[in-house]
């Protein structure tokens, strides 16, 4: 009888998730099997596939821009992670206290994330102008920089990928913030209460109680962070299309330009996908074998 159960219980679970587990198959499966298979041959996109065994993989490790866009994915995450965890924290730990318009600087902090990234583009393409921009005009009002020989911003190749890292942090602060938020609200009022009886000043507060008590949050934000690193695309393609000189292209873009901007090697542009696939599936194996370590030490 038990064992009629519990095979009833398991075709009512399997009829359950089916719905999701075909749209699963459908939408993530088959085109990753489906990717996998066009790597080997050789594609336009309209004519018939060519077989051509590992050669894009050959062709891959070869590839000398492949290094070069990988460390500008690099640039840009170390600097957009930096200022995504750290002021989303510290904007966390400001509105985590109760006072006047606390909600509505919470709904501030948020709002970029429901702009386009054409609207964040043009916004902030106009704001880095370097001859009528609103950055430059209040930087030259200040003194901080001459205003005859003003930065470039994302027209300079040394620092225009950091400029969109800039922009990107700003977009998506808010939604780190939230994530910080709720870890904060998770903590017991009554280990602040113990420290402040203990005379724990604010910052030993911060350092002993809330800090600790959030890691667990801050590596899931991390793990948002490093995987969005690398699939950065729409603020890339419509800021700076991948210039000036090439300096702000990353893989997603490399991959995009080689499917469809002139070469229309569709397999080639697979293979490199692929290779995004493994980075991305190596940064999140490590990062659970980090959260394991943590909540192993806790």
């Amino acid at each position: 009888m038990g064992k009629k159960k519990r095979l009833r219980d398991n075709i009512s679970a399997y009829m359950l998730i089916s719905p999701a587990l075909v749209l699963f198959s459908i939408f993530t499966i088959y085109p990753f099997l489906n990717a996998i298979f066009i790597s080997f041959h050789q594609w336009d996109g309209f004519n018939d596939l060519i077989y051509i065994g590992l050669e894009n993989y050959r062709k891959l490790a070869s590839d000398k821009n492949i290094p070069v866009y990988i460390f500008q994915n690099i640039q840009f995450g170390a600097v957009a992670i930096t200022l995504k965890m750290v002021l989303g924290f510290f904007f966390a730990v400001l509105l985590n206290n109760k006072f006047r318009g606390v909600a509505f600087f919470r709904t501030v902090y948020f709002a970029p994330i429901v702009l386009s990234y054409t609207a964040v583009s043009m916004m902030w393409k106009q704001m880095y102008n370097p001859t009528n921009g609103i950055i430059n005009s209040l930087l030259s009002q200040i003194g901080l920089i001459n205003a005859f020989d003003p930065p470039l911003w994302i027209a300079d190749p040394r620092i225009a990928i950091y400029c969109l890292a800039v922009i990107d942090a700003w977009r998506w602060m808010g939604f780190h913030l939230v994530i910080y938020l709720a870890g904060l609200q998770m903590i017991p009022n009554d280990m602040y209460e113990a420290a402040t009886i203990d005379g724990a000043s604010k910052f030993q507060q911060l350092k002993y109680v809330t800090i600790p008590q959030i890691r667990n949050i801050a590596l899931v934000n991390l793990a948002f962070c490093l995987t969005g690193m690398f699939n950065i695309f729409d603020l890339v393609f419509l800021t700076t299309s991948g210039g000036p000189i090439n300096s702000t292209h990353v893989l997603v873009t490399y991959m995009y330009n080689t499917a469809f901007a002139s070469t229309n090697q569709f397999g080639y542009a697979t293979s490199i996908s692929i290779l995004l696939f493994v980075i991305i599936l190596i940064i999140t194996l490590l990062l659970l074998r980090l959260m394991r370590y943590v909540r192993e030490q806790s």
